[in-house]
């Protein structure tokens, strides 16, 4: 159970640096942003 909280929590962290480094201001990284979500 534990190991799947893990697997999660790293999940997330590399969620938010995506999140972080991403410039929303920026057009060419909204479709970016689409395409990886699709």
């Amino acid at each position: 159970m534990e190991s799947i909280f893990k697997c999660w929590k790293e999940h997330c962290f590399l969620l938010q640096q995506f999140f972080y480094s991403f410039d929303f201001n920026s057009k060419a990284s909204l479709s970016a942003l689409i395409n990886f979500m699709v």
